[in-house]
């Protein structure tokens, strides 16, 4: 009895799918003899793909689905505006070292003086990194020009304002964070800042702000989605502000005109910018701006919302920061993080 093999080699399958001899042709395929031989071949091997292509579609597409929208899911959710690392170096500063008084010892405010934080701790290496955005404000030239820091927070970029530009005025309407403020201004000496311990929006009010004692520097206003997360943990704290509008604060307080204007607001930079555009559209200061939002859906509609404000009042240079990308309209998304330094055209070149 002949013993039939026990698996068939490339060829005898093919020989299976076309019923005939399968050699290779002249284009070095195989398939049946002469020159169209590995078209027949070519046109099988298509069907049988498309076949699996057809049966494997459903399964792709869902599975596109399923990542979509999980996707659109986290995009969704609150962002994770302070990672894991720097919540364990905040809580270790705030725990330990609060109320140290010391000399920093690297970054922008190297040889200053400040109460609490961890900038005691020597340069590792001998150099710290910097990141985009302190070396952008390291280059920036500020001799002789007015600087506005709207959220200054404990006065950390105050106090590198203060020491090259000729006046800052800065507004920190939170009152854990104002003393701090004062207290760092203090002990430097410093004698060319003016402290106004106001919020900035569209229009003058008092409005609550709720604030993390653990992220104080997160504080934000209650007209902000991020304060309904705020609000929501055990410890929050919780303070009514008194809100101006910057067009109104310079009429009132006498103010010098600004040259550069810093806005670092936690989600409320369009008000900010409303309650100044007199003075946007008729002095044309540089604009140094932090954006923010509850989630990523919310960062890229609020960039959305600023450039297009920005755009409408004549500001169409727009830098982001970290990626060195000019944006605009089209590509605005891409700044959802990070940092915009917006000029008017025609006063670019004496900002820089």
């Amino acid at each position: 009895m002949k013993q039939k093999p026990a698996c068939k080699d490339a060829t005898m399958l093919r020989d299976d799918v076309e019923g005939s001899p399968a050699r290779p042709n002249s284009h070095g395929r195989f398939g049946p003899s002469g020159e169209e031989g590995g078209a027949v071949v070519s046109a099988t091997e298509g069907r049988l793909q498309r076949g699996k292509a057809e049966e494997e579609g459903p399964h792709r597409w869902q599975k596109g689905s399923v990542a979509s929208a999980m996707q659109a899911n986290r995009d969704g959710q609150p962002f994770a505006h302070y990672p894991v690392k720097h919540r364990i170096v905040s809580w270790i500063s705030r725990t330990f070292f609060d109320k140290l008084t010391y000399t920093v010892r690297h970054g922008l405010l190297k040889g200053m003086k400040r109460k609490g934080g961890l900038a005691w701790i020597p340069e590792v290496g001998g150099h710290a990194s910097k990141t985009p955005e302190h070396q952008f404000l390291a280059d920036l030239n500020l001799s002789g020009k007015v600087v506005f820091d709207v959220g200054a927070f404990q006065g950390l970029v105050t106090l590198f304002f203060a020491r090259r530009a000729q006046h800052v005025v800065c507004y920190e309407p939170n009152s854990r964070n104002h003393a701090r403020l004062c207290k760092n201004l203090e002990l430097n000496r410093i004698q060319n800042v003016t402290v106004r311990k106001y919020g900035l929006g569209a229009k003058q009010c008092v409005s609550g702000m709720w604030w993390d004692p653990k992220m104080a520097g997160g504080a934000t206003l209650t007209s902000t989605s991020m304060s309904s997360t705020i609000g929501g943990r055990a410890d929050a704290r919780y303070e009514e502000v008194q809100v101006t509008t910057l067009d109104q604060d310079l009429a009132e307080a006498h103010l010098p005109q600004p040259n550069l204007i810093k806005v670092d607001v936690e989600g409320y930079e369009l008000a900010v910018l409303q309650g100044a555009s007199c003075l946007l559209e008729t002095k044309h200061p540089a604009l140094y701006l932090e954006m923010h939002g509850e989630t990523m859906n919310e960062k890229r509609a609020n960039v959305r919302t600023v450039v297009a404000y920005l755009n409408k009042i004549g500001y169409e240079d727009i830098l982001h920061i970290e990626s060195g990308q000019k944006i605009t309209r089209e590509n605005c998304e891409r700044a959802s993080q990070g940092h915009l330094y917006a000029v008017k055209d025609c006063v670019r070149g004496s900002q820089r």
